[in-house]
């Protein structure tokens, strides 16, 4: 069961996945999958916004999980739960968790400060936030979603904060890197730069 969800989640029919996942859990509660059929479903469950029942999924994993791997997963899982209900807080120390942990595999270390910025930057603490965008693309490069991710947010931070110049180095830096080239986020960053700049390309 699990590895028919998982394989259809895998193909894009979660549709067709989740009920297998579902059936796992009400059959056979005590199996050693559940932890994984639970963080699957949390999974899901965040990718339809579905915030309240991507924690219930995340939590009730943690409260299973005897394996590290499920148990830095859920973390993480719950955590984007967390944020999606606005429990700012409460998500930032999972996410710190999740980098203070030697254990959590590298790809999640980016997501994780991006996630504690998003936290800061819904309680306006701009300056904060970017302090937390810029380890990203100074210390995760080979993971180019979340550094083109983290050069856009902060330069949209520094315009929160009225600082159109080090807004404009920060998109500039975006569009003088290897990230930039032939993306649609090329395109948004250098609308910003001609807005910030009176007009001017």
């Amino acid at each position: 069961l699990l590895w028919l969800g998982r394989a259809w989640i895998d193909n894009g029919m979660p549709a067709n996945g989740i009920p297998n996942l579902e059936l796992l859990l009400e059959k056979y509660p005590d199996s050693r999958h559940v932890p994984a059929a639970q963080t699957l479903l949390a999974r899901q469950a965040l990718d339809a916004k579905e915030y309240g029942t991507a924690l219930i999924y995340a939590q009730t994993a943690l409260d299973n999980a005897a394996e590290l791997e499920f148990v830095i997963d859920a973390t993480f899982l719950r955590a984007e739960a967390l944020r999606g209900l606005g429990r700012h807080d409460e998500a930032a120390a999972d996410y710190n968790a999740i980098l203070a942990n030697r254990a959590a595999p590298r790809r999640l270390k980016p997501e994780a400060l991006i996630g504690i910025a998003a936290c800061l930057t819904a309680q306006k603490e701009y300056a904060q936030a970017i302090a937390y965008y810029q380890r990203v693309y100074v210390l995760y490069g080979a993971y180019r979603k979340a550094v083109v991710e983290a050069y856009l947010r902060s330069g949209d931070c520094f315009e929160k904060l009225g600082d159109p110049a080090a807004a404009l180095k920060t998109y500039q830096e975006f569009l003088a890197s290897d990230y930039a080239p032939g993306t649609a986020d090329a395109a948004y960053v250098r609308q910003r730069i001609a807005a910030l700049s009176g007009g001017a390309p």
